[in-house]
């Protein structure tokens, strides 16, 4: 049996380790999240389901190492733990987490229109720096004057466009 509880907590080990540093950078993590999600059943998150057998591995080991229960009973025992630890992470990190906004990400399109303030000057024909406010917080993009014109810093601008990830202002107040 501890050959099976090592398995299992060295398998939920190494599965949160690549899911954290390799899959996360690789294509295939759409589709290993799809692969391990059952759609209808919230609980059956893949957080709470390698969490789960992680802690059957680790309960089951400290059991065996430190108790002198029989084998079925150290089952028993780290499988109602690992429902317990399961139950306690899909009820505080995983169902939160799938609540919370999922991106505060916005596209560039969204600028025009825009007022901002400058706050690194804008020479007649380089980049400079607006501050745009977006949603619940502040942005900072490079922009350049539209009709070439110089503009301080702390002045209040437009977006006119955006090209090139710049955008192109004018200044409102002169």
């Amino acid at each position: 049996m501890i050959d099976l509880y090592w398995g299992c907590l060295i398998g939920g080990i190494v599965f949160s380790l690549v899911s954290l540093f390799g899959l996360r950078a690789h294509h295939g993590a759409h589709g290993a999240h799809h692969l391990l999600r059952f759609h209808g059943a919230r609980f059956l998150h893949p957080t709470t389901i390698v969490g789960g057998i992680t802690a059957f591995g680790g309960a089951g080991i400290l059991l065996t190492s430190y108790t002198a229960l029989g084998p079925l009973a150290g089952v028993v025992l780290a499988t109602a733990a690992a429902v317990l630890l399961s139950i306690l992470v899909h009820l505080l990190i995983v169902g939160p987490m799938s609540n919370s906004e999922a991106s505060m990400g916005h596209s560039q399109r969204e600028y025009v229109g825009r007022t901002a303030v400058v706050t690194v000057p804008i020479p007649s024909e380089r980049h400079g720096q607006v501050m745009l406010n977006m949603g619940a917080g502040n942005t900072c993009e490079p922009a350049m004057s539209y009709d070439g014109v110089a503009i301080p810093v702390h002045a209040r601008v437009v977006v006119v466009e955006v090209r090139d990830h710049t955008l192109y202002v004018v200044e409102v107040d002169h």
